[in-house]
């Protein structure tokens, strides 16, 4: 029982930590930080266990941690334009060698889809 609620805690401490590593402003080209809202496609935000897309929010429902170097699979509770769907998703923050800003890799496990965004400054 010991070992169980130890396993529990260690989820959920690894959960917060791959928030806050996901949290921010995430753009896949420099004029997609600075868009606004309103006409931005190639942004996503991510917040407090909530990823938001153009027209769509998911909600991180289930967050695991892949390996020892910033990758996390993630079961997304998503809705947008009056419908509500589950995605399965892999994240990955890496930070460039050559001083530039962080990277998100998003990879959809559903269909594939990949795509690479900078951190917004």
């Amino acid at each position: 029982m010991k070992t169980l609620a130890l396993a529990t805690v260690a989820l959920f401490v690894s959960a917060g930590v791959a928030s806050a590593q996901l949290d921010g402003r995430w753009g896949l080209f420099t004029e997609s930080c600075t868009a606004p809202d309103s006409t931005e496609i190639m942004r996503i935000d991510t917040a407090e266990g909530v990823v938001g897309f153009y027209e769509s929010a998911c909600d991180i429902a289930g967050l695991a941690s892949i390996g020892e170097f910033g990758a996390w699979k993630a079961t997304l509770t998503c809705s947008g334009e009056g419908e509500t769907w589950t995605d399965n998703v892999v994240f990955g923050v890496f930070e460039p060698w050559d001083g530039s800003p962080e990277r998100l890799a998003r990879i959809d496990m559903n269909d594939g889809f990949t795509a690479i965004y900078f951190r917004c400054e």
